[in-house]
């Protein structure tokens, strides 16, 4: 799957990576919306919201919302294409 990736402050780009699996007790989220945190634009500016650091390349972004696939949803009592929110 693509994915916008952070390699390092000021260097964003979009990669191909593995497409994740639903541990035990965790459900699948194709995710449809997206929002930009204002950790988010201190990650990409600075490396961290604590200020310069070392960054391990990773994958910004919290602020989401999607569709639960069938990974995992039948296990949570949920149905696949219902709509979901990350919890807080």
């Amino acid at each position: 799957m693509r994915a916008a990736v952070l390699y390092d402050i000021r260097d964003i780009r979009l990669a191909d990576i593995p497409r994740p699996q639903a541990a035990e007790d965790e459900v699948l989220v194709r995710v449809k919306a997206v929002g930009v945190c204002g950790s988010d634009l201190h990650s990409y500016a600075e490396g961290s919201t604590t200020g310069p650091t070392k960054i391990k390349p990773y994958v910004l972004g919290h602020e989401f919302s999607g569709l639960i696939t069938d990974d995992g949803a039948s296990r949570a009592g949920l149905r696949a294409g219902s709509t979901t929110q990350p919890r807080a």
